[in-house]
């Protein structure tokens, strides 16, 4: 990097700073090398910041995915890394520029050609927080597919925080203001939820949207996200009687979900019996003006996931899909 933006090699350059400095000493070098070193470190961090704060600008405003700034990403570095050809100090970034405008005019000829028509599924994912990297390599695996079909929203866990976590995210991070993502009470959700688009990016691809939020609101949180999705999947994969989060989770779907739209994971750890206690309490204590208070013969879908595959993936997928395209059933007069 040095050499393109020199015209030297590093060491050449700095001695010959040196010499034209009348330093010859050791004690003299080592102090204007560590010197050097330091502004280079501080330069170069600087130049960084201020190119992750231009391209989480682009992530924001919906420019550019993050599965497109991981291949930019990858690409820098390995045109970083080739000897530039001779006489063309920067033939190597100017082949990834080169690459970068392909792709981008690429993506708007042929890419994201969805039929206007077409309904998109909003699908909100809940789950078990204790599942930790289990709950992460389905959901990771899940959305790989589901994110050409439509976006997803969740409340923020540590069970995926690095799964989910955004760029502009981990800008407020490191600036300090994540704590202003958090949602305080109805004006700060009210703002978050504006703030989630629902259309693709560039590559097609929807977004993850997660939302964090403290001890006395999640709940608010979960009625306003539940009333206003296409499809709620929720992984119960080790649910028992302390998990009191997902009880009143559950309790919240039967009350204002229709119940073709949900599917409920389950596999030898979750605790069954529990759960269809669980699901006759939360049917006992519907309101009138739920949707699902006219069906005589309720019933909901359990789909068990005791291993995962690319075939038990593209399955899961399509049953979510199926749910999310249904329109909403209205509660008779």
């Amino acid at each position: 990097m040095v050499y393109l933006l020199a015209g030297h090699r590093p060491g050449e350059w700095l001695a010959l700073a040196m010499t034209k400095l009348g330093i010859n000493s050791r004690v003299g070098v080592i102090a204007v090398l560590v010197v050097v070193l330091a502004l280079a470190a501080i330069v170069v961090c600087f130049i960084g910041y201020l190119a992750l704060r231009a391209v989480g600008l682009l992530y924001r405003a919906q420019h550019v995915s993050d599965q497109s700034i991981q291949v930019y990403a990858v690409w820098l570095v390995f045109a970083l890394a080739q000897s530039p050809p001779p006489g063309m100090p920067y033939g190597c970034l100017a082949a990834f520029v080169l690459y970068v405008v392909v792709v981008r005019l690429g993506l708007r000829t042929f890419g994201n050609r969805r039929p206007a028509p077409s309904p998109v599924p909003r699908l909100l994912f809940l789950r078990v927080f204790s599942l930790g990297k289990r709950s992460e390599a389905v959901f990771d695996a899940f959305t790989r597919t589901w994110r050409y079909t439509g976006p997803v929203r969740l409340i923020a866990g540590p069970d995926l925080a690095t799964t989910t976590v955004e760029l502009h995210e981990f800008l407020d991070f490191l600036g300090g203001r994540l704590q202003r993502r958090f949602i305080t009470g109805p004006a700060a959700l009210d703002q978050r939820l504006a703030e989630i688009s629902a259309r693709p990016d560039p590559d097609g691809r929807f977004r993850v949207a997660e939302l964090f939020c403290h001890a006395d609101t999640w709940q608010m949180t979960l009625r306003r996200l539940v009333g206003d999705c296409d499809a709620v999947m929720m992984d119960l994969r080790g649910f028992t009687s302390n998990n009191a989060g997902c009880i009143f989770e559950t309790h919240e779907l039967l009350d204002t979900v229709p119940l073709d739209r949900v599917l409920l994971i389950v596999d030898h750890t979750t605790d069954q019996g529990f759960l269809a206690d669980v699901l006759r309490q939360g049917w006992l204590r519907i309101s009138p003006e739920s949707p699902n208070r006219p069906d005589a013969d309720p019933r909901i879908r359990l789909y068990r996931l005791d291993t995962t595959g690319s075939d038990r993936t593209a399955e899961l997928v399509a049953t979510v899909a199926q749910a999310g395209v249904r329109r909403p059933v209205t509660a008779a007069a």
